[in-house]
């Protein structure tokens, strides 16, 4: 439907100046403007085939530009669910990096926590504190990707489950290895254990 500024702040992501200069800029390059929230691009006839094709790559780019822009208001949820995950993984003594890039079959993907393979199943941990159906739908494609590139790595997503619809349960908890609702955080461990992933003494 092109509402691209409504979706973003549904998503929870906010529309920040500087966010919102950079949405533009990408509308302007393919000779696209907003009305409202919507993304409007005109033309004749002839060249509806071409626009289509810009518009769609308009649209693309500025839905990555939500997955880069996170809006200040989950920070303390997102906070929350990555202190918790922390400490447990310090407590088993994990030997884990932050922010980390994990490769995927088709590009690249930051994730919140990585523990490498080392003679047992990695781990590439997303934590989504606002986990709207957008969201979802972009890691379930990231999942895919990561792990049709790393065989031996599991990919989780510890998620608030107290923000998540039907849908977005849904696919969150297909798609990843192991989906972690924070509701069954206290439990991580043990889901961790039976998902294959070994503690790694440092």
């Amino acid at each position: 439907m092109a509402q691209t500024l409504g979706e973003l702040k549904d998503a929870g992501f906010g529309i920040n100046a500087q966010l919102k200069e950079k949405i533009t800029n990408i509308a302007k390059n393919a000779n696209a403007e907003f009305a409202g929230n919507h993304l409007v691009r005109k033309c004749s006839l002839r060249d509806l085939g071409e626009s289509i094709h810009a518009f769609a790559e308009a649209a693309k780019t500025i839905g990555d530009a939500y997955l880069i822009y996170r809006a200040r208001k989950p920070k303390e949820e997102e906070d929350e669910l990555i202190t918790r995950v922390r400490q447990l993984f310090t407590e088993k003594r994990y030997r884990y990096k932050e922010r980390q890039e994990v490769s995927g079959q088709i590009e690249h993907h930051t994730v919140d926590f990585y523990i490498a393979p080392n003679g047992s199943r990695g781990l590439a941990l997303a934590v989504l504190p606002h986990p709207s159906q957008l969201v979802a739908e972009a890691w379930g494609f990231k999942t895919q990707d990561i792990k049709n590139a790393n065989k031996n790595l599991a990919v989780s997503v510890v998620y608030d489950s107290s923000r998540a619809n039907d849908v977005s349960r849904t696919i969150l908890d297909k798609m990843a290895d192991v989906p972690v609702p924070s509701s069954a955080i206290g439990n991580l461990g043990t889901i961790l254990y039976k998902a294959g992933i070994q503690e790694i003494r440092a």
